[in-house]
């Protein structure tokens, strides 16, 4: 099988490297992919430390701010302004034909089958030039909605035909989740395949032994906070008054959730830690996961979209959780389409009485069990690694590339 793998030269925002989001996603995806039969072309930099970075061994990476002065929001150059201060479209020209030119070569060289892209800022448009011009085709991958890592309403209206005509264009569209492929099925009229995140085969332990009641219960939190989250500061509350504990793995620290008003202790911010230390230590010290989402109706079209990735390692760790996220959210629709596994508390609406209803019955550790024991189950149906990437090269196989 080796020896028919298609040769993949991947453009996009995201490089493949083992830290959190569309990264590890890739990183675990290729994780056995031949070496020598992929090519990894990087629009940005880690902004971890060396020591901190861990890509695929042997894998050549391109990373194009260090070869033509690319410009991202983190990493500015002279040569361009950073992309998110790009004001009108054409702002874009110079741009896309550096890199273009760039990548090009490397491209050639390489000789691929197949070009792949991830729809985030605005690589995919570059990747799908480069197609074009070389005639190899080109498949895509969609995690999130490009618009929002473009960041200027002008420019997104310049680009939105255009992704259009790249998504009509794609030999293969692959989607995070069901909701997503409906949403750009309405768009577009084409459908796409549905390719869930992938899960980590090194640290989930699918037998897990359930601890002992204690008290404080600890609930944890880990990924991004952006902007004003009320339903974390409605747990914090609620944790508080049960004497409970809140732990976070976040880009957030206490100064967030004091001035929103809590003054307790029973809140613990922390920095990210590596996937695997991550998952580990949900496994020995946690009892509850949160999963919220927003309900800002400017952010429906991304909760539909999106398939948050940390489902995957939620479930992975046999926990139960809290989702809290309006009826259209695709993690909604999953847990919908588990219902006779349940392994989530689901909460549709934002009030602060739901969630209290929901920490009253997860009290119950029996209750709780029983959503762990689900949480595996579900895990290993949809997310295991052999599942995703068996999936992933069957539809090479369908296509007479493998």
């Amino acid at each position: 099988m080796k020896n028919n793998l298609p040769k993949i030269a991947f453009i996009g925002a995201v490089t493949f490297e083992e830290l959190t989001g569309s990264h590890i996603l890739f990183y675990r995806l290729f994780k056995k992919y031949p070496p020598e039969k992929l090519l990894v072309i990087g629009s940005h930099k880690s902004r971890g430390t060396d020591s901190q970075i861990k890509r695929l061994p042997n894998v050549k990476y391109y990373i194009i701010e260090e070869h033509n002065g690319f410009p991202t929001a983190n990493h500015p150059t002279s040569k361009y302004p950073p992309v998110r201060i790009f004001q009108k479209w054409w702002h874009y020209k110079p741009f896309f034909k550096a890199c273009k030119n760039s990548i090009i070569k490397e491209v050639e060289a390489f000789q691929p089958d197949i070009i792949l892209s991830l729809t985030m800022n605005i690589h995919w448009y570059i990747a799908y030039l480069i197609s074009k011009e070389l005639k190899i085709p080109l498949d895509l991958v969609l995690h999130d909605r490009w618009e929002p890592n473009v960041g200027n309403k002008n420019v997104c209206a310049y680009l939105q035909p255009k992704f259009k005509e790249v998504f009509q264009y794609a030999r293969k569209r692959f989607c995070i989740s069901p909701t997503m492929e409906r949403y750009y099925y309405r768009q577009t009229g084409i459908h796409s395949d549905v390719l869930y995140p992938i899960g980590n085969e090194s640290t989930v332990r699918l037998e897990k032994q359930q601890k002992e009641d204690k008290n404080p219960l600890t609930v944890v939190y880990f990924g991004n906070i952006w902007g004003n989250q009320p339903s974390l500061i409605d747990l914090a509350h609620i944790l508080d008054k049960k004497e409970m504990r809140l732990v976070l793995f976040t880009n957030r620290d206490l100064s967030f959730f004091e001035a929103n008003g809590l003054k307790s202790k029973n809140v613990e911010a922390n920095g990210f830690l590596k996937n695997e230390d991550l998952l580990s230590w949900c496994k020995e010290q946690a009892d509850i996961l949160y999963l919220p989402m927003y309900f800002d109706k400017g952010e429906q079209d991304m909760i539909q979209c999106s398939f948050p990735s940390k489902l995957v390692d939620y479930l992975s760790t046999g926990l139960p959780i809290i989702l809290q996220a309006p009826k259209i959210a695709s993690i909604i629709k999953f847990a919908e389409l588990n219902k006779d596994s349940p392994f989530a508390e689901v909460l549709i609406d934002d009030n602060i009485e739901v969630l209290e209803t929901a920490m009253q019955k997860l009290s119950d550790s029996t209750y709780r069990k029983s959503l762990g024991d689900n949480s595996l189950k579900v895990w290993k149906k949809y997310f295991s690694a052999d599942i995703i990437r068996s999936s992933f090269l069957e539809h090479y196989k369908k296509n007479n590339i493998v």
